[in-house]
């Protein structure tokens, strides 16, 4: 499945296998000294690297938050069937990003590229 003349995100899927295996070693403890994108800057006092995803045109992906308002942040919870992640919604709140209950899915055939952000905790994450 392709959307948008995407076919082949071989790297998106692997940095954002990645990051969510970095998250979950955070949970549990196993965690290294850092991460990103790269693998930098996130320990025990930070369990989110918050990311965007953009579209073949190079639009943000924007989930429904509440009502018509919107949110580019996520915290990537699960991949899901080789192409397919879980999102959590993030929102900022103060300048300072909060994880919601909210999560989606998102076909990641459907991303063109993604951006990495400081990481952060969200302790209102449903583990």
């Amino acid at each position: 499945m392709s959307c948008g003349g995407v076919t082949n995100n071989s790297v998106i899927i692997e940095n954002c296998r990645r990051i969510d295996k970095m998250q979950k070693e955070v949970v549990t403890g196993l965690d290294t000294d850092c991460i990103t994108c790269e693998a930098s800057l996130v320990s025990k006092a930070f369990n989110t690297i918050p990311v965007s995803f953009f579209s073949s045109n190079f639009e943000p992906l924007r989930a429904f938050v509440e009502g018509d308002k919107t949110t580019p942040f996520f915290r990537i919870e699960n991949i899901r069937e080789n192409h397919f992640v879980t999102l959590r919604l993030l929102v900022k709140e103060d300048e300072k990003l909060e994880a919601t209950n909210q999560t989606c899915v998102l076909n990641l055939n459907c991303v063109c590229c993604m951006e990495c952000f400081e990481p952060i905790n969200a302790p209102s994450c449903f583990y």
